[in-house]
């Protein structure tokens, strides 16, 4: 048994997280240098509104309602922590995927495994795989 947690907007969650303030606000993250500064993440109120990942923050700015924040790395590693201490909390044994911000955690086998049924020691007349190819 296992669990993944992926948060598919991180950037967005990471910003909400430091400033739950914009929860109802339309909001996207960018990133870049000027003038090729892009939305990578957007939230579901700026979704509404026609923004999307992959248009300039040129074209963004030409929404008034939407608000707008550069990525922030800092913001991001706070969340990771966070998001790491709490899988951490279920099983020691988290397995962290960092390019895609995902977690798997799997059980703590040394305190179940028990559970699990005994298989007999392989002997040592047994063919092993080596035997087999050399045949």
């Amino acid at each position: 048994m296992f669990a993944c947690i992926y948060i598919p907007n991180f950037a967005v969650a990471a910003a909400l997280r430091a400033e739950p303030e914009l929860q109802d606000r339309p909001l996207a993250i960018f990133e870049g240098k000027p003038p090729l500064e892009k939305l990578i993440a957007v939230n579901e109120h700026a979704k509404g509104l026609g923004s999307a990942p992959g248009m300039t923050k040129a074209q963004a700015e030409l929404c008034s309602e939407l608000t707008l924040r550069p990525r922030s790395s800092l913001q991001e590693s706070s969340a990771h922590a966070t998001l790491l201490d709490c899988a951490q909390s279920f099983s020691p044994c988290v397995e962290i995927r960092p390019r895609t911000r995902s977690f798997s955690i799997f059980p703590a086998w040394e305190l179940c495994w028990d559970r699990f049924p005994k298989f007999p020691e392989p002997s040592s007349t047994a063919p092993t795989c080596l035997d087999s190819k050399q045949m």
